[in-house]
């Protein structure tokens, strides 16, 4: 290597230091291990630190004398390849973040503390009359030696520790043999196996239909072109898109290409996975959170290793180390999951687009739901949209009958279950056939009241009532995880009369079971699917008929199929239709059209019943219609109106601290040196003001909202606010968080 000087970017996040390389010396030892895309351990002021090596010079930037030598290379191979390297830096630029922080987003956590797992396995070092002669001689003198001798000739090679057992002996035994040049040790890597005990039956590509065949044309061609184009694939739930997309990957791997492939829950991962191993078999792995440490890590090494060809995750499998991408394909894109919401603020459907022209491969983006801007960028001729608007085998959709709950009340039924969704749970279980019931809100109550003087149960910490939950009859704060048993008094004015009001999961299910006891009942949501593989469980049990009810939140919502469901209950339509952001109309839409869509998906048929405050929004009606065209329209008149995306950009800046007048003014002087910084006819400013959740864990919450036709305008006068007022916030403990093109606005 002629470089001696490697570009180190070190592990903090303060601003001009987490965003630029420092050069490091690279000893003469060192040559041969530090490559590019290495951790390597290095000196920084007073500290060690670590590192990536991100690339190399000839000439540092400074003079040499202040040069500092890499203390050493932390992994045996590099765990970045050029292309993650490029990416992060692009990542860092357009969303305002660290570039440290984005390299440790990239490769987990889990490095610094896992190691390729090895056993040690013992064989005979040449087999011949020697060995055999020694056999016959020691039998009496050094029977276990013997012993040691023939089992391992019978087995071939055995792992030290089961010989150990087998014979049993002591390792001086086996060392004996060793030193009499008649055995030998070697390593031998263990791979950890997510998959280990579990069976895929193979399967074979189906039949398409004429608009599937037309569907995966289209990708074919754009597949050899070799170009990165996106597509995006809207087709009506069940209309098959899966097997679209594994036609479309068997393309790529005859091509010797790699295939990336993300679904937007950990909870669908399972189910996609079973497929694409069911069709590809060892070629298949998966990356996401809830394997161990040491699964995840020897995965990303089979990945590297050129072994694994199609990866499955959730959204930060978008960063799976391939290095020939065939393809990308995004299921369900329209979910919000793709948007992370903690530094760095990515989202995933942009990551994909970018790896897309690096790679010069297609990007699919699957949903029967397609987001408005994805719809709105194919509309519009920038991308490839292609449509499959008939089911499997031609299966009608679902007919969604939607039920007033306000003329219910009036009626005097006062219960979550309609009269038309109670008969019509009675009628699918007399016909031994399976039943979902939607409600967008865990735990067994929404908040806990004091009827005598209105006082309700808030968290300490943050603006939000707290949940009832019945197990363990606990209050909850889903945000900060505060939790107190439910008070028998009111703690205001000494009152017994306290009462829980609002519904969750689990009050759905107690009120279920009490109307229906002979039924057999599963609930999903994220109490119940804390365990590991407890998704995978619920799922496979439901499927198999061992339940008939199924009660979940919008985990049972998305790309799941079973044939025997034929009612879908949608509890209360409204809880996203009344958050204050301008994307509440499109989450309600898609949410009731993606949970219609798990019923009628064999010949047994199916139903939905949406029960609403709300009959006449243009949300509910679209969605009951199966009608993405009027929805698409009506919404997108109100966002032109309001110049809302995709007619413009925007940036969220959030502050928040511990003292509410410091986080105001830093709050308002972030506007003004926006306003300095921006020319009056290139964005909007709207606010500062308190976010609509103004406490989260103890810190007040502020924002404002840069809205703007240009992205890079957004990015510049952003980063150069935020460089001017950070030493400010930081001085009064309060931090500063930039989201360019927010999803959540609470």
């Amino acid at each position: 290597m002629e470089d001696k000087f490697a570009r180190v970017v070190v592990d903090l996040a303060n601003p001009g230091i987490g965003n630029k390389f420092f050069h490091y010396r690279i000893s003469g030892q060192q040559l041969d291990l530090i490559q590019e895309g290495a951790r390597v351990l290095v000196p920084f002021g007073g500290r060690k630190l670590s590192g990536f090596v991100t690339g190399f010079d000839s000439s540092p930037e400074i003079e040499e004398e202040k040069i500092r030598d890499i203390i050493n290379v932390i992994d045996p191979f590099p765990l970045l390849t050029k292309e993650l390297i490029e990416l992060a830096g692009w990542i860092s630029q357009l969303y305002l973040c660290p570039l440290s922080e984005v390299l440790k987003t990239i490769v987990p956590g889990f490095y610094a503390k896992v190691k390729a797992k090895e056993i040690t396995l013992v064989r005979i070092k040449q087999f011949g009359e020697k060995t055999l002669t020694y056999i016959q001689e020691y039998e009496k003198r050094a029977p276990k030696q013997a012993q040691v001798l023939n089992l391992i000739m019978s087995q071939g090679e055995m792992p030290l520790k089961d010989l150990l057992e087998a014979a049993e002996t002591s390792h001086q035994t086996v060392n004996a043999l060793e030193k009499k040049g008649l055995v030998e040790f070697y390593k031998k890597r263990i791979i950890r196996d997510p998959f280990q005990k579990k069976l895929f039956g193979l399967s074979a590509k189906l039949k398409l239909n004429i608009q599937q065949s037309q569907a995966l044309e289209t990708i074919k061609s754009h597949l050899y072109k070799k170009e990165s184009d996106t597509i995006l694939l809207h087709g009506v739930t069940g209309s098959g898109k899966t097997e679209v997309y594994l036609q479309a990957i068997e393309e790529v791997i005859k091509e010797g290409r790699e295939a990336l492939v993300l679904v937007p829950e950990i909870s669908l991962t399972p189910q996609m996975v079973s497929w694409f191993r069911a069709r590809f078999g060892s070629l298949v792995t998966v990356l996401h959170s809830k394997l161990s440490a040491g699964e995840r890590y020897d995965q990303w090494c089979r990945i590297l290793e050129g072994e694994i060809k199609i990866a499955v995750g959730p959204r930060s499998a978008i960063f799976a180390p391939f290095t020939n991408l065939g393809i990308i394909i995004i299921d369900e894109e329209h979910e919000s999951t793709y948007k992370q919401e903690e530094s760095p603020r990515y989202d995933a459907r942009k990551v994909a687009e970018r790896r897309s022209w690096i790679n010069k491969c297609p990007l699919i983006l699957g949903s029967a739901t397609p987001s408005v801007d994805s719809y709105y960028q194919a509309a519009s001729g920038f991308n490839v949209l292609v449509k499959i608007d008939s089911r499997v085998e031609e299966r009608p959709l679902p007919p969604v009958n939607v039920v007033d709950l306000k003329k219910e009340i009036k009626k005097g039924n006062k219960n979550f279950l309609s009269s038309e969704l109670y008969r019509e749970i009675e009628s699918s279980l007399e016909k031994k056939q399976q039943v979902i019931l939607f409600i967008n809100r865990r735990g067994f109550a929404s908040f806990v009241v004091c009827k005598e003087c209105g006082f309700v149960q808030r968290c300490p910490n943050c603006s939000i009532t707290l949940t009832y939950h019945s197990s363990g009859d606990q209050l909850k704060c889903h945000y900060c995880h505060y939790e107190r048993k439910v008070p028998k008094l009111c703690p205001d004015c000494q009152g017994y009369y306290i009462r829980f009001l609002g519904l969750g999961t689990q009050r759905v299910e107690r009120e279920v079971k009490e109307k229906f006891p002979f039924a057999r009942i599963l609930r999903m949501d994220r109490d119940s699917t804390s365990r590991r593989h407890s998704h995978q469980e619920i799922f496979k049990s439901f499927k198999q008929g061992k339940a008939d009810i199924l009660i979940g939140t919008q985990m049972v919502a998305k790309g799941l199929d079973f044939p025997r469901v034929t009612l879908v209950g949608v509890i209360a339509a409204d809880t996203a239709l009344n958050l204050p952001d301008f994307r509440a109309g499109e989450r309600t839409f898609q949410l009731l059209t993606q949970v219609a869509g798990r019923t009628g998906r064999s010949s047994l048929g199916g139903k939905v019943l949406i029960q609403t405050y709300c009959p006449d929004h243009y949300s509910i009606l679209t969605a009951m219609n199966h009608d993405y065209q009027e929805f698409y329209e009506k919404e997108m008149n109100l966002r032109k109106e309001f110049g809302y995306p995709p007619y413009s950009c925007m940036l969220r800046v959030v502050f928040s601290g511990s003292d509410e007048k410091d986080l105001s003014n830093i709050a308002g002087l972030f506007k003004e040196t926006l306003d300095s910084l921006l020319e009056s006819d290139k964005g909007d400013i709207l606010g500062p003001g308190p976010c609509p959740l103004s406490k989260i864990k103890g810190r007040y919450r502020w924002h404002l909202v840069l809205k703007s036709s240009d992205l890079e305008i957004i990015s510049q006068v952003g980063q150069k606010a935020f460089e001017d007022i950070y030493s400010t916030a930081k001085g009064k403990n309060i931090r500063i968080a930039l989201d360019v093109n927010p999803l959540n606005m609470l």
